[in-house]
């Protein structure tokens, strides 16, 4: 079918998900609606996305004040001939599908794109051999490019681990070759990117976050809990807590022996079967709204020990003034000072140290917390993220044209 294009007021940017974006309970999720919200203002959004459910589906109304259209493709299963492609990736076969396919073809034929932006590197499948309109990458996760996937349980059989993993930087290093701008996160995952592709134009933008909407609290009057949030279908997630649980968690109690964990985050799906049982634990599961859970701590927990990347719920938990105590892996790539905005933490021995030590110490979590707040004050809000993204896009227009 061939479409007259569609006229549209403001300059057109068409952003190609392989997640939903509401509701933005997750990094990558907050990173895409914040940006499409602010993006909004000067250009006319163009959305596609797979959806899971049917909630995801239900919130495409949240996003229609922002987007121009929205346009979604169930993911499941498809029996496409690429499915049996022994020279792709795993994590590239998953997201193939044949409906996404023809309804970007569909979409390119409709809008007078400007701009088309691709929302995590294995979609650029979909993506990479547009070349007659700008197109930037935003690469989420570069730990894919680890023998240590992040969206991927570890293999039984060590030889399909490696075999995956080179099959990934083969895709991975011709796939950013195509894109004339490569958006990432932190600096880590800039030489993550640079190493596979030396030539690539790459930004750091970091993921933003809405001040206004996080309310700095005082610390004294919260009980003496504990709080973890991640989503479980993020493998480094679910090993962060189970290890914390077996390994920190029990000498927290030895000096502390009232203090409560709650573990909060979507798919747990008997993934902590193995902590469940200890009364002091409390998994909660998928919340509305973490804000409320944040309130009422006393310090929040990032033991995670694989993938890099941007912990939005660090920065979230530093907005609300909240102490964090967090391994290097966890916190990489926040601009935070150790000891001074954050406590980091690799041992378990020095990470339940630092629990108990800003559990009894009221003054040290209170200077923690003013300083973590300032720190997402200079560096994280969605103002100074957004205005980086909008000078891009002009860039990138200004020269198109």
């Amino acid at each position: 079918m061939i479409y007259v294009k569609t006229r549209l007021k403001k300059p057109c940017i068409l952003i190609v998900s392989p997640f939903f974006p509401y509701p933005p309970k997750d990094g990558g999720k907050l990173k895409m609606y914040n940006a499409i919200k602010s993006a909004s203002r000067e250009y006319d959004i163009i959305f596609l996305s797979f959806v899971s459910n049917q909630e995801e589906e239900a919130s495409i109304i949240h996003l229609k004040d922002y987007c121009k259209e929205v346009f979604t493709v169930q993911f499941g299963p498809d029996t496409s001939g690429i499915k049996t492609n022994a020279s792709l990736p795993e994590v590239v076969k998953t997201f193939y599908s044949e409906r996404m396919k023809n309804m970007l073809s569909q979409i390119m034929e409709k809008y007078p794109i400007d701009i088309v932006q691709t929302e995590y590197g294995f979609m650029a499948q979909y993506t990479k051999d547009i070349r007659h309109i700008p197109g930037i990458l935003v690469e989420h996760d570069t730990s894919l490019l680890s023998l240590k996937g992040s969206y991927e349980k570890p293999l039984n059989r060590r030889w399909d681990v490696f075999r995956d993993w080179l099959k990934k930087l083969n895709f991975y290093k011709n796939a950013y070759r195509c894109f004339d701008k490569i958006i990432v996160f932190t600096e880590e995952e800039k030489k993550a990117v640079r190493a596979l592709s030396p030539r690539a134009d790459i930004s750091v933008v970091p993921i933003g976050v809405e001040i206004e909407s996080y309310k700095f609290k005082s610390n004294s009057d919260s009980p003496l809990d504990l709080i973890f949030v991640g989503y479980m279908g993020h493998y480094p997630n679910v090993d962060g807590i189970t290890y914390f649980c077996n390994k920190i968690f029990p000498m927290v109690q030895k000096k502390l022996p009232l203090v409560n964990l709650h573990i909060i985050g979507s798919k747990m799906n008997g993934e902590l079967s193995s902590v469940s049982g200890n009364k002091n634990i409390q998994i909660i599961g998928e919340v509305e709204d973490i804000r409320p859970y944040l309130a009422k701590a006393k310090v929040f927990v990032a033991p995670l020990r694989l993938g890099r990347g941007l912990r939005v719920k660090i920065l979230e938990a530093m907005a609300m003034g909240l102490p964090v105590v967090a391994t290097s892996v966890a916190c990489s790539g926040i601009r935070a000072a150790a000891g001074k905005s954050i406590l980091i933490a690799d041992r378990p021995h020095k990470f339940s140290a630092d629990i108990i030590r800003l559990a009894q110490d009221e003054g040290l979590r209170n200077d923690i917390a003013a300083n973590a707040r300032n720190i997402v004050e200079r560096y994280y809000s969605c103002k100074n993220t957004q205005r980086q993204l909008q000078e891009i896009y002009g860039e990138m227009i200004g020269d198109a044209r």
